[in-house]
């Protein structure tokens, strides 16, 4: 308990990130920041240990911010480096990370208060930032708000959760694709998930914050993850853990209003990533058209028997 277990795939190489320090305490939340050296460990005790991958060393413990359970830390690119934190008592803090001459230099600031944040998703496709000015998406029981970092930090909308939407740990993950009303939408999209139900928002414009709501379905079980996979593939994990693909194109069209909309989906077999369920669903059309011919052919060979 307190360390962090890093596997290096290519080398085949697995590494243990914490500090003696931390020792006994439970890690309550893990990141990777993207195109650097940095892993971001937050612990129960409100500690956040930043671990250089390239020494295998702690590049610093921050502390003195957060006085009670961390839940969740996530780093956003863009101009700089910065890492979102927020804790059981409400409060979202801001800390920008730069190298100096004593090591890691670390600026924190409170950004959210009263404000219980479960996830945070910074603007990224395909794991490169889509603004230089720090996009992310925050997300609460209650709504996402849409934050920029850079010059300043400002909201730059807020999505409020539907009524008819029972109030749950939300979960968000930015993508692109076809949208239901027909059409590749060239602005990214935001999936957001409370409850059982999938919201599709379309982000018009980053810096004016302008949105809409192009699409929405509803599970039979309560969702636990949702995941862009690629140009309109979503992963989704329900309570009954179980992973479906969903298509965005077949999601109902707008906000959701209540009710139930039927999506055409895949189960993930036990095992199987992304790109081998890809690879099945192909060899199942070959294998479904095999058979289509092989009838075709039987019912052709019966009329020639029958003249």
């Amino acid at each position: 308990m307190g360390y962090v277990r890093v596997f290096e795939l290519s080398q085949h190489d697995m590494r243990v990130a914490g500090a003696s320090e931390l020792k006994g305490v439970c890690v309550t939340s893990v990141d990777v920041a993207k195109g650097s050296h940095f892993l971001g460990a937050a612990y129960a005790n409100g500690k956040i240990l930043v671990w250089n991958t390239d020494t295998n060393e702690v590049a610093r413990i921050i502390t003195g911010i957060h006085t009670n359970v961390v839940m969740s830390i996530r780093f956003v690119r863009g101009e700089k480096l910065w890492m979102l934190s927020s804790d059981v008592d409400g409060k979202l803090y801001l800390t920008s990370l730069s190298h100096s001459l004593m090591g890691l230099a670390c600026a924190s600031s409170l950004l959210l208060k009263d404000h219980i944040v479960f996830c945070t998703a910074p603007l990224e496709l395909y794991g490169k930032p889509i603004s230089q000015n720090g996009v992310a998406a925050i997300g609460g029981t209650n709504g996402v708000i849409i934050v920029a970092l850079a010059p300043k930090v400002r909201i730059l909308c807020e999505l409020k959760r539907n009524e008819g939407i029972k109030k749950a740990v939300p979960y968000i993950g930015w993508g692109k694709g076809v949208l239901p009303a027909g059409g590749e939408s060239e602005s990214v999209i935001l999936a957001v998930a409370w409850d059982k139900v999938v919201q599709l928002i379309e982000l018009e414009d980053i810096e004016k914050g302008t949105f809409t709501f192009k699409g929405h379905c509803v599970e039979d079980k309560e969702i636990q993850g949702v995941w862009w996979v690629a140009e309109s593939v979503l992963l989704v994990l329900n309570a009954a853990g179980e992973l479906k693909v969903l298509h965005s194109g077949r999601f109902g069209e707008g906000e959701y209003k209540g009710g139930d909309v039927a999506v055409s989906y895949t189960h993930l077999r036990a095992h199987e990533t992304s790109l081998h369920l890809v690879c099945r669903l192909l060899l199942e059309k070959k294998k479904k058209k095999k058979k289509t011919k092989k009838k075709k052919k039987k019912k052709n060979k019966k009329k020639k028997k029958k003249k």
